[in-house]
């Protein structure tokens, strides 16, 4: 090993003499030293850094800066944990109809989530994993009662929508909500409120398709539109029972009679029904209907009734109209196209 320093000359052809230049080779140790110092120096001049901005606050110490820091920090949270649980006490409470918080599933919202959560889970993962390996369910008794009930449901709801108010006394044009306690208005809560359930019993109709193993049937459009019809029966019982936005609930229940029937039928004689794109054709017809319905208020609100719930429904309505007409033409046409072909050739 060379101890003496190894002298490099270099000879700088433009300069008019030579310059003599020296790189000095220093052992790995030493520069490993040097390079610690400096570290120790910089973390050195942070503190004192640190000392004097703290001095210039005002505090005694660096913990004590250190500790105003935490606590300003903590502050911030604190404010931003009350602003959120004020936002929540004001949507959940101070905006909802009073005449409803005593109803089961009314007084707060995370019920009603972890449920379609917990349904969503089930029908798109948990459900196949446990019937992967598991023979289908027949289910056809049952199937029957179900399907049966549905339609006696959907015809009461209907019925009493109609002629105690959307065929009576409600006006097509533009309905505020009775906030009163007349026997009308409690009359309208209970129907509302009896619609938002019956809009959880038809989550009951994924879990027999996967129960029987019909995973083809359980699409996106299937899902969300079972989970959404949820929470959009909820938010109505909630915040909107009764007026204008009741009419999603008496078309919606006419086609759901319609819709039960053809299941039903299809349970009992399990054959190729001619009319079943009619059903698709009439659910297109129904969110067209609920979507021209609430455009109205946007154009004129005589009544006053309360624009935040139109405003949410409607981009719900066209993303409906959107993915039925694709379903519809992904199935019908598109099949019926491949149908003309395939005899022409």
């Amino acid at each position: 090993m060379i101890n003496s320093p190894i002298r490099l000359y270099l000879n700088n052809k433009n300069d008019e003499g030579c310059r003599k230049q020296s790189l000095t080779w220093r052992p790995p140790g030493e520069s490993q030293g040097r390079r610690r110092e400096a570290e120790g120096a910089g973390r050195a001049g942070s503190e004192e850094d640190a000392r004097a901005a703290c001095s210039g606050s005002g505090a005694a110490s660096v913990w004590d800066c250190t500790s105003q820091g935490s606590t300003a920090s903590a502050g911030k949270m604190a404010a931003i944990w009350n602003a959120l649980h004020k936002a929540y006490l004001l949507i959940n409470y101070e905006w909802a109809d009073p005449r409803v918080q005593s109803l089961p599933l009314m007084t707060r919202p995370f019920t009603v989530l972890g449920l379609v959560v917990a349904y969503a889970l089930f029908a798109d993962r948990l459900g196949p994993w446990i019937m992967r390996d598991r023979k289908p369910f027949e289910l056809k008794t049952t199937l029957i009662v179900y399907n049966a009930l549905q339609i006696i449901a959907n015809i009461y709801i209907f019925y009493k929508f109609g002629s105690q108010f959307w065929f009576t006394t409600y006006s097509w044009r533009c309905e505020p909500i009775d906030t009163s306690n007349s026997p009308s208005a409690l009359e309208m809560i209970r129907l509302v409120n009896l619609y938002f359930w019956l809009k959880i019993t038809d989550l009951l109709d994924t879990i027999f398709f996967v129960l029987r193993k019909k995973n083809n049937q359980i699409s996106f459009l299937h899902l969300y539109h079972h989970s959404n019809m949820v929470f959009l029966s909820w938010g109505g019982v909630k915040y909107f029972p009764g007026g204008h936005g009741t009419f999603l609930g008496l078309i919606n229940t006419f086609v759901h009679t319609c819709m039960y029937t053809y299941y039903l039928i299809a349970v009992i004689y399990p054959h190729n029904i001619w009319w079943k794109k009619y059903v698709t054709q009439l659910q297109l017809v129904q969110h067209t209907m609920v979507g021209l319905h609430l455009a109205q208020l946007f154009v004129s609100n005589p009544c006053n009734f309360p624009m935040l719930g139109p405003m949410l429904l409607m981009p719900q309505i066209i993303f409906l109209i959107l993915l039925f007409s694709h379903f519809y033409q992904r199935t019908y046409c598109r099949k019926a196209a491949q149908d003309s072909k395939a005899k022409a050739s």
